[in-house]
């Protein structure tokens, strides 16, 4: 008994680790390559003492706790963004916005930096992309049992059953998952009837317990993180099948220089440096795991 536990510890462990894996090694072998700066004028806008951010409910990542009764905003990506603003030595500001909205802001240059990002060609007209600081793992998530009657063991063939079954899909409005196929599989007008687009994680939830959707994609910390929360981790389960991908901060073109984009990359190795970014992994993600039996 006792050494079935500690091998349920070190799964949770194992998971934390996981969490980096792909950024660190992106870290190592991809030296970042300052993009080309944005026009002068644009430039202008920028408060050097400032950044402009925003969140939206993404638990465990960005949330809202409450200690004593007042809310107070929290999360992974919260207190890395806030940590990242302390050794910059600037005010951050986070706003609550709907992640498309946020998009929208850093294109038009009210908002200066977005946590949680990934990488796209598209993005990169309008944004700078910082090195990775922690990774993402995506999951179709389903009823309780369900997963059984999807037998695929790819991204190809998983879509091509969401097709051919007229599986209705959640997913959140704005959001770029892990994997490409995934992304232009949602962009494409031939699927419009069979995407439920929504806010966040919670709501997919909801509509799957409803019967709206028939299963969503999500991040799988944040989709056991929403069950938990709700104590419905008993009535859904995750598909099998998993892909990931490295995770950013994005600055706006607009407002941001490759300068500033250099110095929160060093804030970033700092942070890995000091343990800093670990500790906060494993305060926010290793309960959900352990909780859950997810890892």
């Amino acid at each position: 008994m006792f050494s079935a536990r500690w091998r349920k510890v070190a799964a949770c462990l194992a998971a934390i680790a996981g969490f980096f894996s792909l950024a660190a090694i992106a870290s190592a072998q991809e030296p970042s390559q300052a993009p080309s700066p944005p026009p002068a004028a644009a430039v202008g806008h920028a408060s050097p003492d400032r950044l402009r951010g925003g969140w939206y409910l993404w638990d465990p990542y960005q949330y809202r706790d409450y200690r004593r009764g007042v809310p107070v905003l929290s999360g992974f990506d919260v207190e890395t963004e806030r940590a990242l603003a302390r050794i910059l030595g600037v005010e951050l500001q986070l706003a609550e916005i709907a992640w498309s909205d946020h998009q929208a802001a850093l294109q038009k240059g009210t908002a200066d930096i977005a946590a949680g990002a990934t990488e796209t060609e598209a993005r990169r007209a309008y944004a700078l992309f910082s090195k990775p600081y922690r990774s993402e793992t995506d999951v179709l998530v389903v009823r309780k049992g369900m997963a059984r009657r999807y037998p695929f063991a790819s991204i190809d063939a998983m879509l091509s059953a969401f097709a051919r079954q007229k599986f209705r899909l959640g997913v959140v409005a704005g959001f770029v998952y892990a994997d490409p196929r995934v992304n232009a599989f949602i962009a494409d007008p031939a699927n419009k009837e069979l995407i439920v687009a929504s806010g966040g994680v919670e709501q997919n939830l909801r509509n799957l317990m409803s019967g709206a959707i028939d299963g969503f994609l999500a991040d799988r910390i944040a989709a056991a993180t929403a069950a938990w929360r709700r104590q419905q981790g008993a009535l859904i389960e995750e598909h099998p099948l998993r892909f990931s991908t490295d995770i950013h901060f994005m600055l706006s073109r607009a407002t941001q220089t490759p300068q500033m984009l250099a110095r929160v990359d060093a804030a970033i190795d700092q942070l890995r440096e000091s343990g800093e970014l670990r500790r906060l992994a494993a305060f926010y993600a290793l309960p959900v795991l352990r909780s859950t039996g997810r890892a």
